[in-house]
C-alpha cells in the first residue's frame, strides 16, 4: 500500500509527536508513505525549516491558496507523484481536507478524512465531493456518533489518539504547603468558561496562596482573559505561555491539569497528563469521552465559579480522591490510547478501504 499522508500546519504544530509516531508505525507495517506537508514559508505553515516528519518522503505544498488555484495545485501535486501514484489519501486537518479532496479528484483515488474536532463536523463534504470520501476516522466515539448522523454509518471508524505511558505515575503535590501548580490549557475562544474558572480560582488563593498556574493564552479572547486575571488580582499567581504544544514537559510537570473550555475535541496533551499521573479538572464536553466525572476526572459546571472553586479545592486537598482518579485514568489510557493500537486501527481502516469493505468507491464520480 502506498499512502499519501496530508497534514496541515495546525495539526503539525499541535500534535507533531503523535503524527511522527503514526508515520513510523505505518512504515513499520510496510506501508509506503509520502507526506504532503505545508511549505514552511507559506501562510499557515509550521514556521520552521526543519523536516516535518522523520522517515517518509516529503512533498511541501501551499496549504492555503485562492479557490481558483486549487485545481492547478492538485495537478502539480499529481504531476510530482506521477511516478508513484498513491493508492489512498489520508488527510489530517481542515486545510489538509481541501488538499486531499482536490487531489483525489485529479488522481482518481479514495480519500479518508481525520475527524478530531466537532468544528470539522460542519465541514463534512457535500454532494459530489463526498463521493470521494472512502472513510471518516473519528478520534472519539461521540464524534463518530455525530458523523453517523451526517454520513453513511459504515464509513465511520473510531481510532482513539495514542500516547506513551510511563510504567509508574509520578508524585504530584510533593510539598503542598509550599506549592500547588496548575496547568490551564485551552484555545482562548470560550470567554465565559475562562471567566468562571478564573473567578473560582481567585476565591481559593486567600486560603491557598501557594497556588501557581501556567495559563495557555492564545486565540481571539486572549487579551480579555488576561484582563480578567488582572481584575481578579491573579497575576501574582499566573504565568502565561503562548502554546501548550511547545511546553509539554513544563505542563505535564504540574500537579493538576485544568481545561476550562468545551473544546469539542481531545488533545494528546490531556492524554499525556493523565498518563503521567496528573488529575484533571475540566468543563463538561460532550465530545470528549475520556473525561468521565468522578472516574477519570472531575467535571465542572462550565459557567459556575462556585463549582470551579469547589472542584479545584477538592483535587488540591484530597489526596485519596486524586489517587483514585489517577489510577482509573491511567488504566483507561493504557487500555484504549496506546500508540500501537492507534496505528493498528488506522492500518486496518486503510486496508478495508482498499479491499472495498468500507466504501464502494467510484472513480468516475
Amino acid at each position: 500500500m502506498h499512502l499519501a499522508l496530508i497534514i496541515d500546519g495546525e495539526r503539525l504544530r499541535r500534535e507533531r509527536a503523535m503524527l511522527q509516531q503514526i508515520a513510523t508505525d505505518l512504515a513499520a507495517r510496510d506501508i509506503q508513505l509520502t507526506a504532503i506537508v505545508p511549505d514552511p514559508s507559506g501562510r499557515n505553515g509550521t514556521g520552521d525549516d526543519e523536516p516535518m516528519l522523520d522517515g517518509p518522503t516529503e512533498l511541501q505544498v501551499r496549504m492555503h491558496v485562492p479557490p481558483w488555484m486549487r485545481r492547478s495545485r492538485a495537478r502539480q501535486i499529481a504531476g510530482t507523484l506521477a511516478n508513484a501514484t498513491p493508492d489512498l489519501i489520508h488527510a489530517i486537518g481542515e486545510q489538509a481536507w481541501t488538499v486531499g479532496l482536490d487531489l483525489a479528484r485529479v488522481i482518481d483515488r479514495p480519500v479518508t478524512l481525520d475527524v478530531w474536532s466537532a468544528d470539522l463536523l460542519k465541514r463534512v463534504p457535500p454532494g459530489r465531493a463526498a463521493a470521494r470520501v472512502a472513510a471518516y476516522i473519528a478520534a472519539t466515539e461521540p464524534l463518530a456518533d455525530a458523523l453517523r448522523d451526517r454520513v453513511e454509518p459504515g464509513l465511520v471508524s473510531v481510532v482513539p489518539m495514542g500516547v506513551r505511558m510511563p510504567p509508574q505515575p509520578r508524585k504530584i503535590l510533593a510539598d503542598p504547603e509550599a506549592s500547588m501548580c496548575l496547568a490551564i490549557i485551552g484555545s482562548g475562544r470560550d470567554l465565559p468558561g475562562y471567566r468562571a474558572l478564573l473567578t473560582g480560582l481567585s476565591r481559593l488563593t486567600s486560603d491557598l496562596p501557594q497556588i501557581q498556574a501556567f495559563l495557555e493564552l492564545r486565540g481571539p479572547c486572549e487579551h480579555e482573559i488576561w484582563r480578567q486575571a488582572r481584575r481578579l488580582d491573579l497575576l501574582g499567581h499566573v504565568s502565561t505561555i503562548v502554546d501548550a504544544a511547545l511546553h509539554r514537559p513544563l505542563l505535564t510537570g504540574c500537579d493538576v491539569l485544568v481545561v476550562p473550555e468545551r473544546l469539542g475535541h481531545i488533545r494528546t496533551i490531556v492524554l499525556e497528563a493523565m498518563a503521567v499521573g496528573m488529575p484533571v479538572v475540566a468543563a463538561d464536553d460532550p465530545y470528549v469521552d475520556v473525561l468521565v466525572h468522578d472516574q477519570t476526572a472531575l467535571i465542572v459546571d462550565h459557567d459556575s465559579p462556585e463549582d470551579w472553586a469547589e472542584k479545584l479545592k477538592m483535587i488540591l486537598t484530597d489526596p485519596e480522591l486524586s489517587s483514585r482518579l489517577i489510577g482509573t485514568a491511567r488504566e483507561l489510557i493504557g487500555r484504549r490510547h496506546h500508540p500501537a493500537a492507534q496505528s493498528d486501527s488506522l492500518a486496518g481502516a486503510f486496508q478495508q478501504v482498499l479491499s472495498g469493505g468500507a466504501h464502494a468507491f467510484d472513480a468516475s464520480v
